[in-house]
C-alpha cells in the first residue's frame, strides 16, 4: 500500500497508510477498537475504496478493482463474525468459497487440504453450521477462504471469543497455512501469540500507521509491551 487515504462519506478513516507484506510472511496489523484495522483489509479486498494513494498485489495495482476480481488474483479474505451459512452443512459452506472459476475445478484437492489443516472438520462435515461451537465456525470461516486458493490470506480478529485451547488449535493452522506459502496478514487480538508468528507488524492509531517493526522486535518494544501486552 503507498500513501492510501480512505474515507466514509467525508469521515477519513485512513490517513496515507503505506506498509510491505513480502510473499511468505506472516504480517500482523494491531490497534484498538475503531483505529482501522478492519477498514484496512476491506480497503485491501475491494470492499472500500480508497480515495487517494496505490494498493500492489504482485506488482500489478489492485486498487479500484471490484471484489471478484481481486478474489481472482489471489486474495481471500476471512472477516470478523465468521459469516456462515446456518442451514448449510460445513462441507457446503466451504464448497461455496471455491465459486470462483479458477478453483472450482480443485474443490476436492482443496476440502482435503482443508481438512488435513483442521481435523476436527472432517468429523463435522455434514453437521450444519448452525451447531458448530464457536472455534469450529471459525475453522470453517478459514477453510472457506482457504477454497478460492489465495496467495493471500486476510484474517480479521480469528480468535475473538475463543478457549485458549482453540485458540492455539487456530494458531497451529495459520502456521501451516504460512508453511504452504500462502501469505498471511493478521488482524488478531492475542497481540503476544500474533507477533511471535510474524515477520513484520504494525500499529495502526486513529487510522494512521504510527510504529511497525519485526514482530521479534515488537514483542521486546517498550510501548508494545504496555500498551498491547499488558506487561
Amino acid at each position: 500500500m503507498r500513501n492510501v487515504n480512505v474515507f466514509y462519506g467525508e469521515i477519513q478513516a485512513l490517513w496515507d497508510i503505506s506498509l510491505t507484506v513480502e510473499s511468505g510472511s506472516i504480517a500482523t496489523l494491531m490497534g484498538s477498537n475503531g483505529a482501522g484495522k478492519s477498514t484496512l483489509l476491506k480497503t485491501i479486498m475491494g470492499l472500500v475504496l480508497p480515495r487517494s494513494g496505490e494498493i500492489l498485489y504482485d506488482g500489478k495495482r489492485i486498487d479500484g478493482l471490484p471484489t471478484d476480481r481481486v478474489v481472482d488474483a489471489g486474495v481471500a479474505y476471512a472477516p470478523e463474525g465468521r459469516h456462515l451459512f446456518p442451514d448449510f452443512s460445513v462441507e457446503e459452506n466451504l464448497r461455496m468459497g471455491s465459486f470462483p472459476s479458477h478453483a472450482r475445478k480443485f474443490h476436492d484437492e482443496e476440502v482435503e487440504r482443508v481438512y488435513k489443516t483442521f481435523p476436527i472438520l472432517r468429523e463435522r462435515s455434514r453437521q450444519k453450521a448452525r451447531t458448530l461451537s464457536g472455534g469450529e465456525a471459525q475453522m470453517v470461516a478459514i477453510g472457506r477462504a482457504l477454497m478460492s486458493r489465495p496467495k493471500l490470506l486476510m484474517l480479521d480478529e480469528p480468535s475473538a471469543g475463543l478457549a485458549p485451547l482453540i485458540v492455539s488449535r487456530i494458531f497451529e493452522g495459520i502456521s501451516s497455512i504460512r508453511q504452504a506459502g500462502i501469505t498471511v496478514i493478521v488482524v488478531e487480538q492475542d497481540v503476544g501469540r500474533a507477533l511471535s508468528m510474524s515477520s513484520m507488524a504494525y500499529i495502526l492509531e486513529n487510522g494512521r500507521i504510527t510504529r511497525s517493526g519485526g514482530g521479534g522486535d515488537m514483542l521486546k518494544n517498550e510501548y508494545v509491551r504496555t500498551a498491547y501486552l499488558g506487561v
